[in-house]
C-alpha cells in the first residue's frame, strides 16, 4: 500500500489543515474510487461545479496530492496512493 506523506513543522500544519478539508479529502477519495476521465466528469459525481472543482485540484497539485494526465484537450486527475500521513517532527 503507497502512503502519500506530508511532512510539516508547526507554523505549516495550519496550511495542510486549510488545504486538506473535509471537500478536498472527499474529492481525492472520488478521483481514487471511480477514476474519473477528466475534471467534468469529476466535477459532476460530485455535484459540484466544474470551477470550484478545478480551484480545488489546484491546491491539492501544488502538495503534490494530484497530478493530471493530459488526454487531448481534457485533463485527467490521478491519485497514486493509498492513504495521507502527516508527519510532525517534534
Amino acid at each position: 500500500m503507497s502512503t502519500f506523506r506530508i511532512f510539516v513543522n508547526g507554523d505549516e500544519l495550519k496550511h495542510v489543515r486549510k488545504v486538506l478539508t473535509e471537500e478536498r479529502i472527499r474529492l481525492i477519495s472520488v478521483i481514487k474510487e471511480r477514476n474519473p476521465e477528466s475534471i467534468y466528469e469529476l466535477a459532476r459525481i460530485l455535484g459540484r461545479n466544474r470551477s470550484s472543482v478545478m480551484r480545488d485540484l489546484r491546491h491539492l497539485k501544488k502538495l503534490g496530492l494530484v497530478e493530471f494526465q493530459n488526454l487531448g484537450k481534457r485533463k485527467k486527475p490521478v491519485v497514486n496512493y493509498e492513504k495521507i500521513s502527516i508527519v510532525i517532527p517534534i
